[in-house]
Parts: C-alpha cells; structure tokens; sequence
C-alpha cells in the first residue's frame, strides 16, 4: 500500500533529525528542536524514531537524555481523533455524563430517529438532523461544557492520550512540513482551552472539539459499517489556533 502524503512528511522529519547534531538541522528544525527541549548543545547526537500508528504519537525525540513524544498534522488536517461511536459513549458514561445527552449524541450521530442506526430507510443529512435535535443539542452542549476538568480530559483523549490506556502519550503538535512548521505544546493546548470560551458552538461539541459521524451514508447504500459506527473529533481552524497558541502561551 503506498504511504499517504502526511505519512511521507513525518519520514522527511525522521531522516532529517535522526543521527544528527543541531549545527546539521535546517533553520526550521533547529526552531523545532529548540521548542522541544530549550537550550541546545551543537554537538550532542538526535535519535528520532516513528510510532505505531495506533498512537496520537507520531515519532519519538531523543536529545541530552530527554524523550520528546510528537503528534504532527499537515496540510488542512482538522480531524484529530476517531472512535467507534459505542466506546466512546461508554468513556463519556464512566465521566457521568447523563443518559439523556448520551442519546442525543446517538441520535445526532445515526440521523435515523435510533440510538444504533438501525432504521436503514431514514438516515438524514447533516442540516435536517441538526434542525430536528436543535434543542437537545443545546442541552447536550451546556453539561458537556459545563465542568473545565472534563473538557481537558476529552482533550488529552482525543488530542495526546487516544482512547487505550497503554499509548504512548504526545508532548506536543507540530503542524507542517520539513521546512516549515509550527508546534504547540500540551500545556499550551491546556491554557488556550482554559481561558477560551465555545459557546458560540451550535454544534455538539465538547471545548473547541467538534463531533460527527465518519460517515452516515445519506442516500446510499453502507459500504463500510465501522465507518458508519465511529465518531470523529474535529478542531475547525486547527493551524490557525496552534500558531495562535505558540505565540501566545509560554511552552
């Protein structure tokens, strides 16, 4: 299978980090290395490694005898966490979070009037479910926003942790490319959410993360059923507010 673009990014990053010393970097990559572990020594060696896919991390930074986990995007990646919709549901359930929101999030996400997309002939758009759960997806979104702790949980989970206990967890995102990128660090994801308000969201969201079905397959016919079954997390204008981030909170 022939890699993705994105996949091919994170390799250049790899190749150009990996056995080499600071004074070898790009100015690009030395601003990286700087963001990750401040002052530098030129002659100390860099090791850098991809990840299994499995995890938020993407590729592992070794320098001075510290380990920096990173989780890059590129291009006009938004998308930052997908889920089958039932786990997740069980995650916001053990956060008690009321069955009543937990059933709008199902509804919002099969749009066939069910809890488990089981009414095949009647699965509606975007707008129309929208429209037709405007007043549950308000209530959802106000006890889904209504505690700071749980919003910065479900950001760990879908921006660092991911869903299983034993990945290895990001430090940071770097958004770019090998010759130019931007990197905010979790703490800085942390301080932006904390003093950012997202209540100008109409859609179901939990902080500044977005949710939707993979697919609903409005009008057709299901070709990938674990795409109908999973939820996908989604920052709108992901870049823009990381380097807003980088800019404005300390590392």
């Amino acid at each position: 299978m022939p890699q993705n673009d994105g996949c091919l990014k994170e390799l250049e990053i790899i190749n150009a980090l990996n056995e080499k010393t600071i004074s070898q970097l790009s100015n690009n990559m030395r601003f990286f290395m700087r963001v990750l572990f401040g002052v530098l020594n030129d002659g100390l060696i860099i090791k850098c490694k991809k990840v299994d896919d499995i995890n938020k991390t993407d590729f592992v930074v070794e320098y001075d005898n510290r380990i920096r986990n990173v989780s890059m995007k590129s291009g006009k990646a938004v998308v930052v966490h997908n889920e089958i919709l039932k786990n997740f549901i069980n995650y916001l359930r053990s956060k008690d979070i009321s069955e009543r929101t937990l059933e709008t999030i199902c509804l919002f996400h099969y749009g066939d009037g069910t809890i488990d997309g089981s009414n095949t002939d009647l699965r509606q758009s975007y707008t129309l479910v929208s429209q037709a759960l405007s007043d549950r997806i308000k209530e959802a979104n106000e006890e889904l926003n209504s505690n700071m702790d749980f919003i910065l949980d479900v950001l760990n989970r879908c921006m660092f942790k991911g869903a299983n206990e034993t990945n290895i967890e990001a430090d940071c995102v770097y958004f770019g490319d090998l010759d130019y990128g931007i990197v905010a660090t979790k703490n800085q994801f942390i301080r932006n959410t904390k003093r950012r308000c997202f209540d100008y969201y109409d859609h179901l969201h939990i902080g500044p993360l977005l949710f939707r079905p993979d697919a609903r397959y409005v009008g057709k016919d299901i070709t990938h059923q674990r795409k109908r079954d999973r939820i996908v997390a989604y920052w709108p204008n992901l870049r823009e507010d990381i380097e807003y981030m980088s800019k404005r909170f300390n590392y």
